[in-house]
Parts: C-alpha cells; structure tokens; sequence
C-alpha cells in the first residue's frame, strides 16, 4: 500500500501472512525418533514493512527524511524446528536523511541501520547429531553511515 496524504509525504506499508506446514518429517534425537509435520525453514507466518518520507525544498534543493521499520514473526532455520533452531521474532527501525542539490547531481546522505541495536539470528546450522552443538550467525548490531554521490 503507497499513500500520499500530501506534496511531499510518502507512506509505505506492506505485510504477508504465510500458513505453511511440512508434512511427515522424520524427526529424531537421543530419545527417538517420531515423523511430525513442521514449518519450513526460514518461514516466518508474519512480516510487516513500513516506511514514512517527508521531503521539504532546502537551500533550493530537497531535503528527504525517512523512517522505516521491518517486523518478522519467529521462524526456524532447520525444519527440525527444534527449540535451538528457532530465531525469535523481532523489529529493526532504520532512519536516512539526505539532501539533493537543486540541479540533482549532487547528494549527501546520513543513515543509522537496526537502531534500536536488536540482535537476532539470520542463518544457523543444526549439527546437534554430529557434535552436541548448533552453529548461528547474527545480523549486523546498530550501524550508521553517509553518503556523497554526484551525478554526470
């Protein structure tokens, strides 16, 4: 969904709900073995994205605020869905800010990425039958940069 309530004002949302169920997975460990049905791996049944923009004429050229926010419910990254394998759900916020000169070659941008410095699992390995042990990575903490771009 795109909306502008007004000159200069961007409001962006989307979200998607996902259902899905693998059935008959041969699931075993110390205790046995069972055939269950599971989610998919790096399935989450919720995401959500939104994102606000003002741009304001400055010094003759434009100046553009932005806030965003992405929401991913939990999901698992081994169709186990083992306990261990499970990324817990979680919400990054993002900011920029930048101008353009007025005959638009020239940009400056500042941005903070993952703000609120949420840290959560993106991508892990269940090895648990091998060595007693999972392997995860994890996204990026809080971050913030610029920008200096021209045009020609």
């Amino acid at each position: 969904l795109t909306v502008n309530p007004a000159e200069g004002t961007e409001l962006y949302f989307g979200a998607s709900y996902t259902d899905a169920e693998i059935e008959g997975v041969l699931v075993s460990n110390a205790l046995g073995s069972a055939i269950l049905d599971r989610r998919p791996p790096f399935t989450s049944e919720w995401k959500v994205f939104a994102r606000a923009r003002q741009s304001f004429q400055v010094a003759e050229g434009t100046l553009t605020i932005q806030a965003d926010l992405q929401y991913n419910s939990d999901f698992y990254f081994s169709v186990t869905n083992f306990d261990a394998t499970k990324v817990d759900s979680h919400t990054l916020l993002g900011a920029r800010v930048s101008w353009v000169s007025p005959d638009e070659r020239w940009e400056f941008a500042a941005f903070g990425k993952n703000l609120t410095d949420k840290r959560h699992r993106t991508v892990g390995f269940d090895i648990s039958d091998f060595g007693g042990f999972t392997e995860s990575g994890y996204n990026k903490p809080r971050w913030v940069g610029g920008s200096v771009s021209y045009r020609f």
